[in-house]
C-alpha cells in the first residue's frame, strides 16, 4: 500500500521494455503510485515474451503522460485509482469525482 512518501517524480527519455513474468498479468514494464509523476520523452517497448501485463501502469494522483512512444502489453497504458491508498484518495490532484466514488466504496 502506497503511503505517500514518493512524491514528484519525473521519468524522462528512458527505454522500457522486456519486464513481466512468463504467463503473468500481474507483472508490467512499471507500475508507479505517487503524489505527482510526469512520464515523458520515454519509449515503452514490449514486455517479455510470454507476459500478459500492462506497458505502463500508474496509480498516481496527479499524473502527466506526454510525449512518449508505447506499443504492444496487454494495455498500453493502465492509469487506475489509487483506491489501496488514503493518501491518493485525499489528493485533490486526483479528479473530485474519483476521490467521491472512493470514499463510497464505488471506484471503478
Amino acid at each position: 500500500m502506497y503511503d505517500g512518501a514518493t512524491q514528484d517524480v519525473l521519468v524522462e527519455a528512458n527505454h522500457i521494455y522486456d519486464n513481466g513474468n512468463v504467463g503473468s498479468i500481474y507483472e508490467h514494464n512499471s507500475y508507479t503510485a505517487a503524489l505527482g509523476i510526469t512520464f515523458q520523452y520515454n519509449h515503452y517497448g514490449p514486455l517479455r515474451a510470454g507476459c500478459g501485463g500492462n506497458n505502463l501502469k500508474d496509480r498516481s494522483a496527479g499524473q502527466v503522460v506526454r510525449f512518449n512512444w508505447i506499443e504492444a502489453g496487454n494495455r498500453q497504458l493502465d492509469l487506475v485509482d489509487g483506491e489501496d491508498s488514503a493518501t491518493v484518495v485525499n489528493d485533490p490532484r486526483l479528479p473530485h469525482d474519483l476521490r467521491l466514488r472512493q470514499r463510497a466504496g464505488r471506484a471503478r
